[in-house]
């Protein structure tokens, strides 16, 4: 049987499959995996009405543009990648179907940035969780299709982090030393100031085995994080920089701050 009468069989099987379900043919992409076929083979495909070929393997797929297999059909890359070979796929292929980590997603992106493009891609997710095959598992889907959806939102918390490492330094320090004032000693003092910081990892393991449940919460979350923090900074720290001959100083470091805070979220996005 020629392509041409397999693509016409296929066609057939499909809009039986349609009727049966009452969907419309039209709706239906018929990919053809064009691995091992040469390009006279994919441009045979392409004149019996193919509407997209795969490719799995970046070599022969670059050998095949060279020669302009694809000419007149969409290119979807179908196969596993490797981010040594991002460079060489986005750009070219109008979809990349198996994008299953976020490290290989992060790579797509930057080289989709270097070129001025957006790059479409489908996330890949084992659901068997099988370890011979590639892709995430549903319990990570939520978080990296927020961040494909808006590349920003690791910018941003990049930022959120840092900010919040900054703003640890004073509080490690209001922790420690009314404790080392009071006579403890100092190695206990650093320690406890140590462990008041120790919710933080805790937090950021629930949420990275817990992904599914945390990530839609998450807006509920850092409000009340915002308000638990404003209110610290309302009723314990402004209070206690105004205390004594410290006040200006204390008045113009809180100025630095909110400025440093500034200048990292314009910085990072």
């Amino acid at each position: 049987m020629s392509i041409q009468e397999n693509i016409a069989e296929i066609r057939r099987r499909i809009a039986v499959a349609c009727a049966e379900c009452g969907r419309d043919p039209k709706e239906i992409t018929l990919v053809g995996a064009s691995k091992m076929n040469d390009a006279a083979a994919c441009r045979e495909a392409i004149a019996a009405g193919i509407d997209v070929l795969g490719e799995n393997r970046v070599q022969e797929m670059t050998e095949k543009l060279a020669e302009n297999a694809y000419d007149g059909a969409p290119l979807h890359f179908i196969g596993h990648l490797q981010r040594n070979k991002v460079k060489q796929v986005v750009g070219k292929a109008a979809l990349i179907q198996s994008v299953g980590s976020l490290p290989l997603l992060e790579a797509v992106e930057k080289e989709a940035e270097k070129q001025g493009i957006v790059q479409d891609i489908l996330l890949e997710v084992n659901i068997g969780g099988e370890a011979s095959k590639s892709g995430i598992s549903p319990e990570e889907l939520s978080a990296l299709a927020a961040q494909a959806e808006d590349p920003a939102l690791l910018t941003a918390a990049v930022a959120l982090a840092l900010g919040i490492g900054v703003q640890n330094f004073p509080e490690g320090a209001i922790i420690s030393m009314p404790l080392r004032a009071e006579g403890m000693p100092k190695r206990r003092a650093f320690w406890d100031g140590v462990l008041s910081g120790i919710v933080e990892p805790i937090g950021a393991v629930l949420t990275i085995l817990a992904a599914g449940i945390v990530v839609p919460a998450l807006p509920y979350l850092l409000s009340f994080a915002a308000g638990a923090m404003l209110y610290v900074v309302v009723e314990e720290l402004i209070p206690e920089m105004s205390q004594g001959q410290h006040s200006n100083v204390g008045t113009v470091f809180f100025a630095v701050g909110f400025s440093v805070m500034m200048v990292l979220d314009v910085a990072l996005g």
